[in-house]
């Protein structure tokens, strides 16, 4: 790897070959997936490292590229006996519990993922997706507060986050009956990375709290920067006018979803357009039924005012 790629993807203090190293922990068990996907004959790429590992039998890197290789499968005993034992500097060492913690938090054993990476961060407390480890194990065992704390120092500390890791946190501290600062969270993340997610989950959280009237002023304002209009939004737009008790807006909102046609006009339905069409309907019948009640509610009142009004008048004479 190039010099420049490594220090654009790793803290300064790793050197070029130890980036290389850091860079495999890193990636190993958050990419397996993708990496399973993209190469699937495992034994071919095995069969090319042995021969690597023969002219190279001192690079660390191709233990940890093996590492990888098991985790892929599963096979997370294979890949910690790839980071055991194996010789370098002190600050090699540390790469390489990073290495083992990474693939102990993918197997599940967490409490062994928390100890190391707690140990490396002793002595790299500046390594950002460490502290965002440190917070995934935590959560899983159920220590969320901690969690919470460690997840905030990684991201302040990453240059480069990602909508979901925005979205992790603000989870953990609604589950913590935290709904403000989780709405915090989002917000922040929102304004580092113009996320539409973050500020849908943002609607989903306030919604959860029973602020209507604010989830909808969101909506609204998402609504008018979208130059497509989304459907999804004027959905979430209509849901939130009878959940605010706007319901003669909701009926109007309703009713333009389930009467539109510009897709059917097109010859371009979809199964999401009609799913759409099908819950505005079912929204629409709804929001009708209740200003129908109301509206009963409302004559019988009036009724009643004038039989209390008849019989006062009759009773005064």
């Amino acid at each position: 790897m190039p010099k420049a790629e490594a220090s654009s993807v790793l803290p300064r203090f790793i050197s070029q070959r130890i980036s290389r190293l850091l860079l495999w922990a890193l990636w190993l068990p958050l990419f397996a997936a993708q990496h399973s996907l993209a190469h699937p004959d495992f034994d071919a790429q095995l069969r090319q490292l042995d021969l690597d590992s023969q002219q190279q039998p001192a690079d660390n890197l191709i233990r940890l590229r093996r590492a990888d290789i098991y985790a892929q499968q599963g096979k997370f005993s294979e890949a910690l006996q790839q980071t055991t034992s194996v010789p370098g500097s002190e600050r090699e060492q540390r790469e390489i519990r990073l290495a083992r913690a990474y693939i102990y938090f993918e197997s599940g054993q967490l409490e062994t993922a928390r100890a190391l990476i707690s140990d490396f961060l002793k002595d790299e407390p500046e390594y950002a997706r460490g502290w965002l480890l440190l917070g995934r194990s935590e959560a899983g065992l159920r220590k969320v507060q901690s969690a919470v704390e460690h997840f905030q120092r990684g991201l302040k500390l990453l240059a480069q986050p990602n909508p979901d890791e925005y979205l992790e946190l603000a989870r953990w501290q609604s589950a913590l009956g935290r709904f403000e600062a989780a709405v915090a969270t989002l917000e922040e993340g929102g304004r580092r990375l113009g996320s539409p997610a973050l500020a849908l989950e943002i609607i989903s959280l306030q919604r959860q709290a029973g602020d209507f009237q604010s989830a909808l002023e969101r909506t609204e304002k998402l609504l008018a920067a979208s130059a497509s209009k989304p459907e999804l939004l004027q959905m979430l737009r209509a849901e939130l006018l009878e959940q605010s008790g706007r319901l003669t807006d909701a009926r109007t909102a309703f009713r333009a979803l389930a009467e539109s046609k510009t897709e059917a006009q097109a010859g371009r339905r979809t199964t999401a357009a009609e799913t759409t069409r099908q819950e505005a309907r079912a929204g629409l019948a709804r929001v009708e039924g209740k200003l129908k009640r109301k509206g009963q509610a409302n004559t019988g009142g009036i009724e009643k005012q004038s039989l209390y009004s008849v019989t006062s008048l009759v009773s005064h004479d």
